[in-house]
């Protein structure tokens, strides 16, 4: 009985550890002289669970092919390099699959609003340098990238919740033509709460019936 009893507390503790874990998730990017670079990385469970997407290239080859992206991901069990091109065909594909998952799932607004209000966003730094060689444009558009940035993080304290105080910053510049970018962010959220999103989006699926998404020839990469 003792044993039983023991055996029961430790697994109890285990699963509440297990729930209440934090997974950080890290997303930067940096725009620098025509060259972009991103990454993202997920750490989680003191290291066990670690994944690192990083895109070294971006690549706008022309209006049909797209943006080519070549990006490298990292897990703890394998390594691997892929090669995407984003079409306006591709996002428009995309664009359909996601109408079709809104009319599929009841109420997938209030899920998704659900588990983002459980997200915390402990880093968000966003720094741009914009010149365009005249003094008069550039002060426009900073003016105009000044207000792509605070509709955003508008539109994004709707839904998550912030530690740290978000920091913004546009520097123009009046004698040449330049545009640099950078961005670091950090997210935090416990499995638990990912794990209730999960489950509740696969029982509204299952109750939506079964209903495949739209076919296409249409590959993700390549």
């Amino acid at each position: 009985m003792v044993i039983f009893t023991i055996v029961t507390v430790c697994l109890i503790v285990f699963v509440c550890f297990f729930l209440f874990s934090k997974v950080k998730v890290s997303v930067n990017f940096e725009r620098k002289e025509n060259q972009d670079k991103g990454e993202v990385i997920v750490r989680g469970l003191g290291g066990l669970l670690h994944y690192k997407l990083s895109i070294p290239t971006l690549d706008f080859k022309s209006v049909d092919s797209g943006v080519k992206v070549e990006s490298k991901q990292e897990s703890a069990t394998k390594k691997e390099k892929e090669e995407t091109f984003i079409s306006f065909e591709k996002i428009h594909y995309w664009y359909e699959n996601y109408e079709e998952l809104l009319y599929r799932i009841q109420s997938f607004h209030e899920t998704v609003r659900g588990f983002m209000s459980h997200i915390h966003c402990e880093k968000w730094i966003w720094k741009t340098i914009v010149g365009t060689g005249d003094a008069a444009e550039a002060g426009i558009i900073t003016g105009l990238v000044w207000g792509v940035k605070t509709n955003v993080l508008g539109f994004i304290s709707h839904y998550i919740q912030w530690d740290q105080k978000p920091s913004l910053e546009v520097l123009p510049v009046f004698q040449q033509s330049v545009l640099q970018t950078s961005f670091e962010s950090q997210f935090s959220f416990s499995i638990g709460s990912a794990i209730r999103f999960f489950v509740l989006m696969w029982v509204r699926m299952r109750r939506a019936g079964n209903h495949s998404f739209k076919k296409s020839d249409i590959p993700f990469s390549g």
